[in-house]
């Protein structure tokens, strides 16, 4: 007996069937009347053999907030001690020094020493990660990853994001809530135009620059002035 398998979206399924009393024999009935009735909202399979990758990048994601939040206490203890907060950009390593000995006070300066010692952790974490999803990356789809390397302003991260996290643009049947949501490029444009720039995209084509420089600085169109834009890095 082959028993059909269905991925229902738990989201979806939620805002369709949303009630106060919640249990197993209830949710279960309530599924099977949604799938009998052709009505099931249906999730995508992801492929098994990206799924460890995938959960490893938005593993990186995390790691990337922890190591802003170490950065966003350094600021907070400079403000917190009358300090006047450095000039250049801590985030860089070679902008730390000096930073701790700014302290008179031993133990803020100690926490600030912990905060500088947790980062250089963090960096040698993200550094060593990026450096594995890149080749994993190159052996599960080179050619869209490349493809989305080669459009200007779109850096090695966001070419990740986009290769792991969409996957694949055929799964979405038709252009709508499906697409908008998912992707939310350029808020300006018409659904069809989404449309279009998400598929140039994997096509190789670079007319969507504008709108992956909108995913990284979340600008409006207007604050765009020139036509090239710079490679991230």
């Amino acid at each position: 007996m082959k028993i059909e398998f269905v991925l229902g979206h738990a989201l979806y399924m939620k805002a369709i069937h949303g009630g106060k009393a919640k249990n197993d024999k209830i949710d279960s009935f309530k599924i099977a009347t949604l799938l009998r009735g052709g009505n099931l909202p249906k999730a995508y399979v992801y492929p098994p053999e990206m799924r460890a990758t995938r959960d490893l990048l938005r593993r990186r994601l995390h790691l990337v907030r922890r190591r802003a939040n170490l950065l966003a206490h350094i600021q907070n203890t400079h403000h917190q001690y009358n300090l006047a907060p450095p000039t250049a950009k801590i985030a860089y390593k070679a902008n730390r020094e000096g930073v701790a000995e700014a302290f008179e006070e031993a133990d803020a300066r100690k926490s600030v020493e912990i905060d500088f010692a947790l980062i250089g952790h963090y960096d040698d974490l993200l550094r060593d990660i990026q450096l594995h999803l890149e080749k994993r990356a190159k052996q599960h789809d080179p050619l869209a990853y490349h493809r989305l390397r080669s459009v200007p302003g779109i850096g090695k991260v966001l070419a990740l994001t986009i290769l792991y996290e969409i996957q694949d643009i055929h799964r979405f049947p038709r252009v709508s809530a499906e697409g908008r949501s998912s992707f939310e490029l350029c808020p300006w444009l018409e659904p069809e135009d989404n449309w279009t720039a998400i598929q140039h995209i994997l096509n190789g084509r670079v007319r969507v620059r504008k709108c992956f420089q909108d995913v990284e600085s979340r600008t409006t169109p207007e604050e765009f002035g020139s036509t090239r834009l710079p490679r991230s890095r």
